[in-house]
């Protein structure tokens, strides 16, 4: 009886105890919660870096007619580095694109004559605005025959 007895009287007091420490880690836990949740919701620039969002055609398509623009798409604006961008052809030649844009950040790569004839590699080279250079690459497929140049 005199265990039971000691129980009874520490029970009060421990199960105030108990109940305070529960409060205070709820409290700790959901405040752990809320910031961890609004660590993830605010916009981070600071840690954002620039980076290649898209093209057109995207990287391992196979397209069924000569290109004559390949657009190129960046999460955010940039500058072209060195030649910016090249094309290797389907023939093995090294060529360097017209290029316009009219945010600097969507890219239209103009090809003449058009790409056709086998597999196209495109290099970019950029710079974001924190000083961050992105060299990248991506290629696809031209499944369509070279246009002949008639003879004069």
């Amino acid at each position: 009886m005199r265990v039971h007895g000691d129980i009874v009287r520490a029970g009060p007091i421990g199960t105030l105890g108990a109940m305070r420490s529960l409060s205070d880690s709820r409290r700790l836990a959901t405040s752990i919660v809320v910031l961890g949740l609004l660590v993830f919701a605010l916009p981070n620039s600071a840690s954002a870096h620039t980076g290649f969002d898209f093209s057109d055609p995207a990287d391992g398509d196979t397209v069924t007619q000569p290109v004559t623009e390949v657009t190129v798409g960046f999460t955010s604006e940039v500058e072209l580095v060195g030649n910016g961008f090249e094309a290797l052809d389907p023939q093995g030649t090294l060529r360097e694109p017209s290029v316009v844009s009219d945010d600097d950040q969507v890219f239209t790569l103009l090809f003449d004559p058009p790409l056709a004839g086998g597999g196209v590699g495109i290099r970019f080279e950029v710079r974001a605005p924190d000083g961050h250079v992105l060299s990248d690459s991506f290629s696809f497929v031209v499944d369509a025959p070279v246009a002949s140049v008639p003879s004069t």
